[in-house]
């Protein structure tokens, strides 16, 4: 339920595509993937530093790492 409600709280407040991509077969770990996509690289950037500083703040007792990505 957890992760559940942190995809849809992704999805609806920063307007995101969130999945989970890893641990699937774990019952008490998983690994979630955030994709945008932006005209720009700052604007996409800035996003994604918004809900990296999101996860950190309201999930840091569970959150293990956060990893971003740009593709160009």
């Amino acid at each position: 339920m957890v992760v559940k409600s942190i995809k849809e709280r992704l999805v609806s407040r920063h307007h995101v595509a969130v999945a989970e991509t890893g641990y699937l077969e774990l019952w008490q770990r998983a690994e979630l993937s955030v994709v945008s996509v932006s005209g720009t690289r700052r604007v996409l950037q800035s996003q994604l530093e918004k809900i990296q500083s999101e996860l950190e703040n309201n999930y840091s007792s569970e959150l293990v790492g956060t990893e971003m990505e740009l593709i160009e």
